[in-house]
């Protein structure tokens, strides 16, 4: 559905350079409440490595905010 919209869409996004752990760091922090009450442990390694990507801020929280939250809501307790 949201790339449907962006693509009819005549919206522009302005890109910008993003450091990808300070943009998934505190999205995981964020989620972890919830992963934890399943049981699941979110574990990343994104401190070693400098991975930049060109992308909307917000497009790319609520990309990755989306991704997180369905993998801890279709990940079985304990999984």
């Amino acid at each position: 559905l949201e790339t449907v919209n962006l693509e009819n869409s005549k919206e522009t996004f302005d890109l910008e350079k993003i450091e990808l752990s300070t943009a998934i760091i505190p999205i995981i922090n964020l989620l972890d409440g919830n992963a934890s009450k399943k049981n699941i442990v979110i574990s990343h390694n994104l401190y070693n490595e400098d991975l930049f990507v060109f992308m909307n801020a917000s497009q790319l929280t609520r990309v990755i905010e989306n991704l997180i939250s369905n993998a801890i809501k279709y990940t079985h307790k304990d999984g």
